[in-house]
């Protein structure tokens, strides 16, 4: 459990405020209460994928009109069996090591500017760093940990303090734009990376204050930085897990083909209740099926008592943590490849999300029941014949006849499904 005085600014973070009459607390994300949500759609479709930035027609399978969406990478490495699992501002001295043991490989943000000693904890971890642009950043031997620079403040898009105790609008995109032309003219070789609040996933959220509602600011925002991010925590602000996948189409849609990393909770920030484990492993991989090029765990407990590196104190969410981390990277390759849209069809009564890749000849079909109550689905994968089709980390198959297969979800259950290249 750590505490650490270069952190006074994140603990004053959760100090209460009151804005547009909702309660809300401030710290990537804060907390507001949740707004109504309908029944979810049966079956995840998404909007004309071929207007999406960047789509081609795939090399189809025999009979299938497919869409391939060229994948930007994660703007981190260009090795593809590099996939961004990060954590965000923790201290790299006391804890580099710790994340590295259970597959995180990325530590984004530094408290009050980069230290020579941090560099050279997460040198030694192996770990790499997104990290606010300063002298020692720019100069330390150590600097070759920094793969990107972050761009300031964090969540520009949310209301901003007034240094009065209360709080103005959010920050303009042309003051973020011109940061990024300031960091890029003094290393035109390292990306910017971005991270907005939740404004990104629920549009009406009252945490933007006079910019609450303004998406079109997004687009613009996006001009300003190579690498953009998001966070919203369903299950500590009171919203369904699938808000995840909103956030991360809409934006997909509004900042382009640009490598996108999703923020995902894994305590209880302010007390009371946090993810499960199960919630934690839904989260990220309807964040990866929907196709964020990275994740990013928010670590901290806020309150009753603050502990900086909260989830390594909680033993179930470390061990969900280190499943899914190893997971995410025997599958890095696969998810750093193109992803292939129009070649599944998915019959259920219950709504499935779906991401197929094709790697080396070999389909890989990941897939998410989205929503609290299960069901069956059947899967039809056009042109592909009979196989028998793995489902990861299961110690399972499943026989497919004629490139169909069924199987059962639980409430936000995920199966991950690799089919043989012989099955085409």
């Amino acid at each position: 459990m750590l505490t650490n005085p270069r952190r006074n600014s994140l603990v004053a973070i959760a100090l209460l405020l009151a804005l547009a009459g909702v309660l809300l607390v401030g710290a990537r994300g804060g907390r507001a209460v949740a707004a109504g949500f309908g029944k979810t759609a049966r079956s995840h479709r998404r909007a004309d994928p071929e207007a999406r930035p960047g789509a081609v027609k795939a090399r189809a399978r025999a009979g299938v009109n497919a869409t391939t969406l060229p994948n930007p990478g994660n703007g981190l490495s260009t090795n593809p069996e590099f996939f961004p699992i990060g954590v965000w501002l923790q201290t790299p001295t006391q804890t580099a090591r710790q994340y590295a043991g259970i597959g995180v490989n990325t530590f984004v943000g530094q408290f009050e500017g980069n230290h020579p000693e941090d560099l050279q904890a997460l040198k030694e971890a192996g770990e790499i760093l997104i990290s606010e642009q300063d002298s020692v950043g720019l100069t330390n031997p150590d600097n070759g940990v920094i793969k990107a620079w972050e761009s300031q403040p964090d969540e520009p898009d949310d209301a901003q303090p007034n240094g009065e105790g209360g709080y103005g609008p959010c920050v303009e995109p042309s003051t973020i734009i011109a940061e990024y032309h300031k960091l890029k003219e003094a290393d035109p070789t390292r990306p910017v990376y971005i991270a907005f609040g939740r404004g990104v996933a629920e549009a009406n959220w009252p945490g933007r204050g006079s910019c609450t509602g303004d998406t079109a600011m997004y687009r613009e925002y996006a001009e300003g930085a190579d690498i953009v991010a998001f966070d919203v925590y369903p299950v500590n602000e009171g919203y369904p897990l699938s808000i995840i996948a909103t956030g991360v189409d809409n934006l997909r849609e509004w900042a382009g083909n640009k490598p996108l990393i999703t923020i995902i909770e894994t305590t209880p920030i302010e007390g009371g209740r946090g993810p499960t484990p199960a919630q934690i492993r839904a989260e990220t991989w309807l964040a990866l099926i929907h196709g964020a090029n990275g994740v990013e765990y928010f670590c901290d407990i806020l309150s009753p008592t603050f502990v900086e590196d909260g989830c390594l104190t909680i033993p179930k969410v470390v061990k969900q943590m280190k499943a899914d981390d190893e997971q995410i990277a025997s599958l890095a390759s696969v998810l750093n490849s193109d992803t292939i849209v129009g070649g599944v069809t998915v019959t259920s009564k219950v709504r499935v999300d779906t991401m197929e890749k094709v790697v080396g000849g070999q389909t890989y079909l990941f897939a998410e029941a989205v929503g609290t109550k299960g069901g069956k689905a059947t899967f039809n994968l056009a042109g592909l014949g009979n196989a028998k089709v793995t489902v990861l980390g299961e110690d399972r198959t499943i026989t497919m006849s004629n490139g169909t297969f069924k199987d059962k979800f639980k409430g936000y259950g995920v199966h991950l499904y690799e089919i043989p290249a012989e099955a085409g």
